[in-house]
């Protein structure tokens, strides 16, 4: 249980960092490309890959270390 909150929290993480990321790095043009989607999805993979191997890390530090 403690792991699935773990990832959970995590994932919404990487979701607000993407979307910030995402805005500052991508033109918001009045007319979206296909070019700009592929640009923001693979922001938003990026970083809820990278907030799932950080989570899965610390978990299995913690359980290493017997807090979990």
């Amino acid at each position: 249980m403690k792991r699935r909150a773990i990832m959970l929290a995590f994932t919404a993480v990487a979701g607000l960092v993407s979307s910030r990321v995402a805005d500052r790095l991508l033109d918001r043009p009045e007319r979206r490309g296909v070019a700009d989607d592929l640009k923001e999805a693979f922001l938003k993979g990026g970083a809820s890959l990278g907030a799932t191997l950080a989570a899965s890390l610390l978990v299995r530090a913690l359980i290493r270390r017997g807090h979990l």
